[in-house]
């Protein structure tokens, strides 16, 4: 994917997953943000899905980081969880479970994965 445009729009979406969450991230507020219209995005990505897992991709590539190597590392801490959680360990809540896998993925990553707080 070449294109200024979409190189626009996963930045958008980038800042957005930065600023607000990927929960939080629409496509209307990722193009207004990259100054396109809906359409244009799902030009380049069907779906809200495709757009976060390639604004993901390109913000490893921009940091550096091989997104192969840090889904792997993601991976191994998730099978390590679920381990946990097949020996029905009291201490694994959703909760802290949450922040495990971000953690890890931030480590994996090398970049903040959480909301960025918004100052008043």
């Amino acid at each position: 994917m070449s294109s200024e445009t979409a190189d626009r729009i996963l930045e958008a979406a980038c800042e957005l997953i930065a600023e607000d969450g990927i929960d939080e991230v629409r496509i209307a507020r990722v193009a207004q943000r990259a100054g396109a219209s809906t359409s244009l995005v799902h030009h380049y990505f069907s779906t809200r899905e495709e757009l976060l897992e390639q604004a993901l991709v390109h913000s490893f590539e921009q940091a550096g980081v091989d997104p192969s190597a840090a889904a792997l590392a993601i991976a191994s801490l998730m099978d390590g969880l679920s381990v946990q959680m097949t020996l029905r360990d009291p201490a694994l809540t959703a909760e802290s479970m949450e922040a495990i896998i971000v953690e890890h993925a931030e480590v994996a990553v090398g970049a903040s994965l959480r909301p960025r707080a918004v100052s008043a």
